[in-house]
């Protein structure tokens, strides 16, 4: 049992450094968990997810709790959407 707390906490952190997680994908959609800072990233692995399908990510929705981010991207043919609330910008 020992060692099964270090190892948890071992790989806990290791994702938290890994960046953006896919959550959920049914295409055309791919929903990402993430941290702050993180949104440049998180966008490039969702235009990664769309290329297989000819298109690029756009947000279609954005989730908050606490420092942790969901956002949902839909493949269109041309990006459109933005973060504007989900930073306060």
């Amino acid at each position: 049992m020992r060692a099964v707390l270090p190892l948890a906490a071992v790989l806990a952190l290791s994702a938290c450094a890994m960046g953006p997680q896919a959550v959920e994908s049914s295409a055309p959609t791919v929903t990402y968990r993430f941290e702050r800072g993180q949104l440049d990233q998180t966008t490039a692995r969702a235009d990664e997810y769309c290329a297989q399908y000819g298109q690029r990510a756009s947000i279609v929705d954005t989730t908050r709790d606490g420092d942790n981010y969901q956002a949902t991207f839909e493949c269109q043919s041309s990006r459109r959407g933005t973060l504007g609330g989900l930073f306060g910008g």
